[in-house]
């Protein structure tokens, strides 16, 4: 079975701009997001578990196919589910989208060729567009679980951002511990007491994606650049996923503006130490000049990189 939409993934990881690109995403011409900007299908927590199959089944039987819904598939879908206390209605902006949410929440995630397809609805169909899924918990997946992507969805694109490990680790920190999102029993000592993650290790993620996709069908986009010149970070995307697509101009929104807080130089030596392998992995795969390569100089001269 070969499925041709969407057209890319943006697979993270966390803190590394992925909300600003879904934000951009949604008003450049010839681009056409999902209302929700992780979908999370393929992340092992979803992709594993299965929901109800019959609701899927009704829902395509009433024509789901992107954004594109008729009224009386929202009728339909809203007598259908009407009792069900469950339904997070996070997704529900618009009339338009109620089905969609619908659909999102109840269709059945397994690693069947059918939840596949049914999982292919959710991205709009319509010619000439292009359309993509931006979760970040897809970073970590396993190995087979992006086998079954490659199978699926042979000509999809991959985009992974690439940031500087220790500053990522303390937005994460930041999110997580300071903020108003804080993360209930999360704490600094815990955090720094555990092997790095994966949803923090490079060279897992960057290993198990080559090993399906290849280098060709992967985009490696770095931080920096969108900290720096967010034109040109938005424009070696679009380059990459639709070539021919100029940037007219960066939305101005506020995105992802996470808590302002100093670093303690005690923990910026800790982040050192356990990210000192995730320098080392991507000086090496990016070589001379890189960002990667300027990151792991500099850590070297720390504390935390010395000895």
């Amino acid at each position: 079975m070969i499925l041709n939409r969407p057209h890319f993934l943006v697979v993270g990881p966390a803190k590394t701009g992925t909300t600003w690109l879904y934000e951009q995403l949604r008003h450049v011409q010839g681009f056409k997001m999902p209302p929700t900007k992780e979908v999370c299908f393929f992340n092992e927590v979803n992709f594993l578990h299965t929901i109800d199959p019959d609701n899927a089944a009704l829902l395509e039987k009433y024509g789901v196919m992107g954004h594109e819904i008729s009224e009386a598939a929202i009728q339909a879908a809203k007598k259908r589910f009407a009792k069900r206390r469950k339904l997070n209605m996070q997704y529900a902006f618009e009339q338009k989208q109620y089905l969609w949410g619908l659909f999102y929440r109840y269709f059945p995630r397994n690693t069947t060729p059918l939840s596949a397809y049914l999982y292919s609805l959710l991205f709009t169909k319509e010619d000439g567009i292009i359309t993509g899924d931006i979760s970040p918990l897809y970073f970590p997946i396993k190995d087979e679980i992006i086998g079954l992507i490659a199978e699926y969805f042979p000509q999809l694109k991959v985009v992974m951002i690439i940031r500087d490990p220790v500053e990522r680790a303390w937005s994460n920190i930041r999110m997580n511990y300071y903020s108003e999102r804080a993360v209930a029993g999360f704490t600094i000592e815990g955090y720094l007491s555990k092997p790095i993650n994966r949803g923090g290790d490079y060279a897992y993620a960057i290993t198990n994606w080559e090993k399906h996709f290849g280098p060709n069908r992967i985009q490696y986009l770095f931080y920096d650049d969108l900290a720096r010149h967010p034109n040109k970070f938005l424009q070696q995307f679009l380059d990459f996923v639709r070539p021919g697509t100029p940037v007219n101009a960066v939305f101005e929104g506020k995105i992802g503006k996470g808590v302002e807080k100093e670093m303690e130089p005690a923990l910026r030596t800790e982040l050192i130490k356990m990210n000192l392998p995730q320098y080392h992995f991507l000086a090496n795969k990016f070589g001379a000049g890189s960002y990667p390569q300027k990151w792991l100089e500099r850590m070297l001269e720390e504390p935390g990189g010395k000895g």
